[in-house]
């Protein structure tokens, strides 16, 4: 497929989308949609959306909150995510916990870290317990229904103008 280059600023295109009219071209402007060649590759995509969808809901909310551990330094932030994520562990059901987590994952993100995990291989092993608990705990149905739900979000996300 040939890339013809574009006059001023407009980036190169494809020649597909162009719509000759006598010698000239006119260039439609139209979403594609990333290649995915195998439902394997489509379910990774759309495991990789949720994923992203929702680290920027925890971003977009830890900012309308206030961003309340920027006054922490390195070590303080550090050691709050460990405090934080052993509470999480210990209850993951409970909102204030996973919010506190959640929050420290997100100051990181912000300075440019990385929240350090390294030290918290027990309680990384029982959210895995646990996770892997809930999901045999689900039936067909159940399962379907999440599935379905994720690639709803999934397509109006690709169907959104920007």
């Amino acid at each position: 497929m040939p890339i013809i280059a574009r006059a001023g600023n407009e980036p190169p295109h494809d020649a597909e989308d162009d719509e000759v009219v006598g010698k000239r071209s006119s260039h439609k402007s139209r979403k594609r949609k990333p290649s995915l060649d195998s439902a394997e590759q489509l379910a990774t995509a759309k495991a990789h959306f949720v994923m992203a969808a929702g680290e920027m809901q925890r971003e977009e909310s830890y900012l309308r909150r206030g961003r309340r551990f920027q006054h922490l330094s390195e070590a303080e932030l550090r050691e709050l995510h460990a405090s934080a994520f052993k509470k999480y562990a210990d209850n993951p059901r409970d909102p204030e916990a996973s919010e506190e987590h959640s929050d420290c994952v997100v100051e990181h993100s912000i300075r440019g870290l990385t929240a350090d995990y390294s030290e918290l291989r027990p309680e990384l092993a029982s959210l895995i317990k646990i996770a892997e608990t809930v999901y045999k705990s689900l039936d067909e149905a159940q399962l379907r229904e999440i599935e379905a739900q994720i690639s709803q979000e999934y397509e109006a996300a690709g169907n959104k103008e920007y």
